[in-house]
This record gives C-alpha cells, sequence and structure tokens, in this order.
C-alpha cells in the first residue's frame, strides 16, 4: 500500500487557516511546533511561555500577530498572569 500525498502548509496557508472558535495558551512552546499545529487545526494561540532565548526567538518569528510570547521561567507565572496578558475571564480557556 502507497502512502497519501502530503504536502507542507506554507506559513501563509497556515496563518489563513479559519478559526475553530477555540483558543489555547502553550507552555513549554519551544520553537512552536505544537502551537503549529493547534493553528493548522484552526485554534487561536493566545499565550505562549519559552524561557530559552534562542528558541523563543524562533517562536516569535513564526507566531501570529497578537499571541503573547513570555519569556519568564514558568515557575514565576500564574493563571492571573496568563488570564491578565490575554484579556481572558476564568473559565473562556475551556471549551
Amino acid at each position: 500500500m502507497s502512502k497519501p500525498t502530503y504536502r507542507v502548509p506554507s506559513m501563509a496557508e497556515i496563518a489563513a487557516q479559519a478559526w475553530n472558535g477555540r483558543t489555547v495558551v502553550s507552555t513549554f512552546a519551544g520553537c512552536g511546533g505544537s502551537s503549529t499545529g493547534y493553528r493548522m487545526a484552526g485554534f487561536l494561540v493566545l499565550w505562549a511561555n519559552e524561557f530559552v532565548d534562542a528558541a523563543r526567538e524562533v517562536y516569535a518569528l513564526n507566531a501570529r500577530q497578537g499571541t503573547v510570547v513570555d519569556g519568564r521561567d514558568i515557575r514565576d507565572i500564574g493563571a492571573t498572569d496568563v488570564l491578565t496578558e490575554t484579556g481572558l475571564e476564568v473559565g473562556e480557556l475551556v471549551d
């Protein structure tokens, strides 16, 4: 059996993906691989945290405009910080 044809979408195609109505935040975001997957599935990534400078710089290059890219140590961040920085209310991140 042959493999199905697969083409890697461009960042422009990913950015054009229709929003599915759901939002996410990404902790330990690295260079943004999982966030790119969320975006490909139609999620809106509101906030991402990565404290490694080089990884955060790459993440920021590919993030959608408006995504908060936080460089603090995750141990110094609380849920209230994320809510404040994204403008979300308690319960809005969960479906």
